[in-house]
């Protein structure tokens, strides 16, 4: 997008040329995914060189990914017909109509997301994310809180609502009603986020088509 003045500067995104008009350099998308890139590189590719004599006396390094369990309490079986009715309204949506996938795609974080309801008195929203606990629940309420203002309407000791407007309650409501895992939390990559998983995805699928032709 261009900027609407002649000095406009993006990251490294957009500086006046001689003329006086603007010309772009490198824009911020560029600017993260090199981010992410070097990151990548750090993780995947020059950490593991480190000699097994250095590293001996260290503890094992954590997964990059982390559980969450939030359990909340059905006020009513009347509020469990409400919340059942939503929750499949809105997973029986084709993919590219359903708000909840179009907010863990943009936020692209999330290994796996999941709802399930316990004998129509809990309902059990269960996710494995990439990164710090503040900035996904922040990052879920800019994406999908207008659903969860939905939900919450038949929780229990919910928070106050909308939850966009109420970003510290619903973080400590979830804070509370987390069920923490029982360590250690097993991954098959330990290493890989969300994003190195698709970039690999990518490499290999660009792979197979210069194989097969």
């Amino acid at each position: 997008m261009l900027p609407s003045d002649s000095w406009n500067v993006r990251n490294f995104g957009w500086f006046p040329s001689f003329n006086g008009s603007v010309v772009p350099t490198a824009t911020q998308r560029t600017a993260n995914e090199s981010a992410e890139s070097a990151d990548a590189i750090n993780r995947l590719y020059l950490a593991p060189q480190i000699s097994s004599v250095a590293t001996k006396d260290l503890p094992v390094a954590q997964a990059v990914a982390r559980p969450l369990t939030l359990m909340m309490k059905i006020k009513s079986e009347q509020d469990f017909q409400a919340l059942n009715r939503l929750v499949q309204n809105i997973q029986s949506l084709p993919t590219d109509k359903n708000p909840i996938i179009a907010a863990l795609n943009a936020i692209g974080t999330v290994h796996f997301a999941r709802f399930v309801f316990i004998e129509n008195r809990l309902l059990a929203v269960i996710t494995t994310y990439d990164g710090e606990f503040e900035r996904y629940i922040d990052a879920f309420i800019d994406a999908i809180g207008k659903v969860f203002d939905q939900l919450l309407a038949h929780v229990t000791d919910a928070p106050p609502l909308p939850v966009s407007e109420h970003r510290k309650e619903f973080l400590e409501f979830v804070r509370k009603n987390d069920l923490t895992a029982i360590p250690p939390f097993y991954s098959a990559y330990p290493d890989l986020k969300v994003l190195d998983i698709l970039t690999l995805q990518k490499i290999v699928a660009r792979e197979e088509m210069r194989t097969t032709f």
